[in-house]
């Protein structure tokens, strides 16, 4: 009992000079002291513990895989390679497909669907061969059968549009790349050459379907003069340039 008596005037005394220990602790004195600056109180660092330890190798984790995640999106990013245009899109196997096709049609159409290729012809003969009148072929016969050829090089043109421009690949290896700026500069090209042969034909079609140039077969001996090895050298240039495309799409990979 004397015990706690004892400690409990300090108590009071304390309790009442509470606010001037405050005030001068406030202004860097020593309580009891006047006017004299205490030393400063030395800086004692935290002791880390097991928790605290924990919480960093968690955050320390944390930023790690954050990391990792960022740099493997990188990593799988789409390589966009030279010469490819912000609109330019990813193809796919399918859209490859449909593109040869569209140019697999004419060269059926023209080498194999007519049935006029003799055995061992080379294709150049053959293709001069038929720019010419066929045997017993009207003039509105022969430009008939033209327009369907020119008509045919148009609707694959129209059919490619798309393949004017390189594609983001998946597969950027160097050989794909080769096989593709193939296909770019021949499907480019193919439009130009359809114009090319266009403008050499319709000189000719008007004069075969012209009512003042004589006698039909005096028109068809005309042209057979000069104009049929023009209008073979245009079908064999832009046929070429179809089968170019063709032949690069065939091999070519996404």
């Amino acid at each position: 009992m004397g015990c706690y008596i004892s400690l409990a005037v300090p108590c009071k005394s304390i309790a009442s000079g509470e606010r001037s220990a405050e005030l001068q602790t406030d202004r860097g004195l020593n309580p009891g002291t006047s006017g004299t600056p205490d030393r400063p109180i030395p800086f004692l660092p935290v002791q880390s513990t097991p928790i605290s330890r924990s919480v960093a190798a968690f955050a320390t984790l944390s930023l790690l895989m954050a990391l990792l995640t960022v740099g493997n999106v990188i990593c799988n990013a789409q390589t966009i390679p030279p010469g490819v245009t912000k609109t330019a899109s990813l193809v796919t196997q399918r859209r490859i497909n449909d593109w040869a096709a569209s140019l697999e049609q004419v060269r059926f159409m023209l080498v194999e669907d007519t049935g006029l290729r003799r055995p061992n012809e080379t294709l150049h003969v053959y293709l001069y061969r038929l720019a010419q009148p066929l045997p017993a072929e009207t003039p509105a016969q022969y430009a008939a059968r033209i327009d369907k050829y020119l008509a045919a090089f148009t609707q694959a043109s129209a059919a490619t549009i798309a393949a004017r421009r390189m594609p983001i690949l998946r597969d950027n290896r160097a050989d794909n790349q080769r096989l593709w700026q193939r296909v770019v500069r021949s499907i480019t090209l193919l439009p130009a050459r359809i114009r090319k042969m266009q403008t050499v034909w319709s000189r000719t079609r008007k004069f075969l379907l012209s009512g003042s140039s004589g006698t039909k077969q005096n028109r068809i001996s005309s042209y057979n003069g000069v104009n049929s090895a023009a209008i073979g050298s245009e079908l064999e240039q832009t046929l070429d340039v179809v089968i170019e495309a063709r032949s690069a799409l065939r091999d070519a990979r996404p």
